[in-house]
């Protein structure tokens, strides 16, 4: 027997005892290190998906990075066609533009030569005065007979509208008011000069065909140089 405090307790009684104790402290300890553990577990598969989601998230910044540079290329590239392609659509406009223009001055050239070779007293107010001819291209004059020329070399896809005509009319008409001393309406003659009948638009034609105007219409080729 054992006496603790005024208590005795077999040995039996106290081994029992202790036995008890420790099996409940190894089982409390079991317990809260398996909580530990279930709680450590956790956090490393917190720790692994919050990796995998960084890992995720990098790879959609660098896909976005490719595909964001890819896209800057691609826009870059199609700028430069564009840009290309622009630069000549304009340099081709130019050069038929230029064309167009340098064929319209061998025609009133073609005129001139025309009713030089006639007889004709010939001035070339288009080459001499350019834009500030009047509207007049031409000035041919025989005796006392003046003709008012308007040159016109379009091709047949190109129509001659019939506000053209009446513009080159009004045109003659104020040519006559400034110039009166020796033009009049008996003495002059408005002759719109065309290398293609088929540019004529039938609403021109029929302005040209209108007797109450004294507009006039010729059709001669153009011969190219």
């Amino acid at each position: 027997m054992v006496n603790i405090y005024g208590f005795e307790f077999s040995l039996t009684w106290i081994a029992l005892l202790f036995l008890t104790y420790s099996i409940f402290f190894i089982w409390i300890i079991g317990k809260i290190e398996k909580k530990f553990n279930k709680k450590k577990e956790r956090i490393k598969e917190l720790e692994e998906a919050l990796l995998q989601k960084d890992n995720i998230l990098q790879e959609n910044i660098e896909k976005n990075t490719k595909e964001k540079d890819f896209i800057e290329n691609l826009l870059e590239s199609s700028k430069k066609f564009t840009d290309k392609f622009e630069s000549e659509e304009i340099e081709q406009k130019k050069k038929t533009e230029k064309s167009r223009i340098q064929r319209g001055k061998e025609f009133e050239w073609q005129i001139y030569n025309h009713y030089n070779n006639l007889g004709y007293q010939v001035e070339n107010r288009s080459a001499k005065y350019k834009k500030l001819d009047g509207g007049i291209d031409i000035l041919a004059k025989k005796g006392n007979l003046y003709t008012l020329i308007q040159c016109k070399n379009f091709a047949p896809t190109t129509k001659i509208k019939h506000n053209l005509v009446k513009e080159f009319h009004a045109n003659c008409i104020d040519f006559i008011n400034k110039n009166s001393k020796k033009l009049n309406d008996e003495n002059t003659k408005f002759l719109l000069v065309i290398s293609n009948y088929e540019s004529l638009e039938i609403s021109a034609l029929h302005y040209l065909n209108d007797k109450i105007n004294k507009c006039e219409y010729l059709e001669i080729k153009y011969i190219e140089e």
